[in-house]
């Protein structure tokens, strides 16, 4: 059996625990935690005792207080927690062990081999210095990234405000800032199909039904040169029916529809559609064909959906099932969980030609089993196992002839000494193409979901570790194109020029070399 368990980290907090303290320094209490993580109750308390814990402090308002650009992964390697205020005697004496244990990090490397040949698996050490310099796109809390369809432009929120950055030389230009009339907080900026506007996240100001004062989450617009802002669920429509403000944009349908996800309840998301130019709702996934019925009591199956890229499909992630609804007959098909079994369903990615999704199945315990991979076929309504337990991420290829996977490395099917793989198969017959080490190696934190694997057009992978480092991948290599801070998620622009790395306080635009 290959080796379990997680890896060592070098940080004082692990990635995970450090989004938790990001969440925490939003004032978000252990249930909002749990429900923007997607985690247990117990789990969200566990992790913000290990941060008191680890940080030494006695609340949640003191650990809320630190700033993750104090406590760098380097900190913690000089001496414990205890010792970091100490002479600087024991600062020199942990960059020494740190030199001593990079030199031997090196020798280790330079002593894997490259091996040839049907089945096998080649290995290259890694670039240890970065090869390309970041661009620094803006700093603040960071609200979402979105490529326009060409390519050569991105919208990114940061510190409230909307900004577009153009090729060749991304210099941000302000599109707005904001204020009271649409909410302190913005978020998830979507480009429109034609790249005439941008569509995001926002709120206004609500009276509720019980007379408090509020705001409610709404559906904003704006032209790509900043100009022609509107509400386009403004006063009372955007309560809908729900009676919850939380609202997630999912992407525009065509040139004046945008599909977005109405929160109804903890584990509850209702998906619609709205009209930019009538500003007509309607029920993305109805039964009784009747799409001006908003009411989300009947209709709601998951708890986030996946258009395919025809759109005529909507894959759903759920408790007990995974669920995909025909949007041209009005008829949906449930995966149901095997029997005696009690797991969830995450929907990874939709193929190409929309003739099939790739799914995970997991229990939502760090327990046996681990999780697995499967493919769903739409003509024949039946799922395919694409790898045995434990299997994560996952990705197609352009052209949908590949698939790609985080797995565990076993003696039989190995990456060199990485615990972790990236395996990519022939999505026809799942038989292996080739395999490299996984993000990260040791570094890889639980869960490897959050890798942000992705091909880019020329066929190879794009990924991250959350300790920092983000990797290019093919067949026999491995790059690591930049090392930095903890990464929350990666968005390479269509075309595979670029990418967009959101850290912790500020967002990144990389180049990315060609092969």
């Amino acid at each position: 059996m290959g080796r379990r368990g997680r890896p060592p980290y070098p940080d004082v907090l692990t990635p995970r625990e450090w989004e938790v303290h990001a969440l925490l320094r939003e004032g978000l209490s252990n249930e909002e935690i749990a429900e923007r993580l997607g985690i247990s109750l117990a789990g969200a308390k566990y992790h913000v005792s290990e941060i008191l814990s680890k940080l030494g402090v006695a609340s949640r308002e003191e650990a809320a207080a630190i700033e993750p650009e104090r406590r760098r992964w380097w900190l913690a390697a000089l001496a414990p927690a205890g010792l970091l205020g100490k002479k600087a005697s024991f600062a020199v004496a942990g960059l020494a062990a740190i030199a001593v244990a990079a030199g031997i990090g090196v020798l280790l490397w330079g002593l894997l081999r490259t091996e040839g040949g049907e089945g096998s698996t080649s290995v290259v050490p890694p670039n240890v210095a970065a090869p390309v310099e970041p661009i620094v796109l803006g700093e603040g809390l960071p609200g979402g990234v979105d490529w326009s369809p060409s390519g050569s432009s991105v919208a990114y929120i940061v510190g409230a405000q909307l900004f577009r950055a153009d090729a060749p030389a991304f210099d941000p230009q302000l599109l707005l800032t904001a204020d009271g009339e649409y909410g302190t907080a913005i978020r998830d900026p979507r480009w429109s199909p034609d790249g005439a506007r941008i569509a995001f996240v926002g709120s206004h100001e609500f009276v509720y039904p019980n007379g408090e004062q509020g705001a409610l989450d709404t559906i904003w617009v704006v032209g790509a040169d900043g100009t022609g802002l509107i509400d386009l669920l403004p006063g009372d429509r955007a309560y809908l029916s729900t009676g919850i403000a939380g609202k997630t944009m999912q992407d525009w349908l065509d040139d004046k529809t945008i599909a977005f996800a109405q929160h109804c309840g903890a584990p509850c998301e209702a998906p619609l559609t709205l009209n930019v130019e009538s500003g007509d709702l309607a029920n993305a996934a109805t039964l009784n064909a009747d799409p001006g019925n908003l009411d989300p009591s009947e209709d709601v199956f998951g708890t986030g959906y996946y258009y395919s890229q025809d759109q005529r499909w909507l894959a759903a992630d759920g408790f007990m099932d995974i669920a995909v609804y025909d949007r041209v007959n009005h008829v949906r098909a449930n995966i149901e969980s095997p029997p005696g079994t009690q797991w969830l369903g995450r929907v990874l990615a939709w193929s190409p030609d929309s003739s099939a999704f790739l799914y995970q199945q997991d229990n939502g315990a760090d327990q046996p089993p681990p999780p697995t991979l499967y493919t769903y076929d739409i003509a024949s309504g039946a799922s395919y196992l694409v790898v045995a337990s434990p299997g994560w991420a996952g990705a197609w290829s352009p052209d949908g002839s590949l698939i790609a996977f985080l797995t565990e490395a076993t003696p039989e099917a190995s990456c060199g000494d990485a615990p972790v793989c990236i395996a990519v198969v022939y999505a026809a017959s799942g038989e292996d193409r080739y395999r490299v080490a996984g993000p990260g190696g040791d570094a890889l934190e639980d869960p490897p979901a959050e890798s942000g694997l992705q091909f880019l057009p020329d066929d190879r992978l794009i990924c991250y570790d959350r300790g920092g480092s983000v990797w290019l991948a093919g067949e026999g290599a491995r790059t690591r194109l930049y090392e930095g801070d903890t990464i929350r998620s990666l968005s390479p622009s269509s075309g595979g020029d670029y990418a967009v790395v959101e850290e912790i306080g500020r967002l990144l635009l990389l180049p990315i070399p060609p092969p």
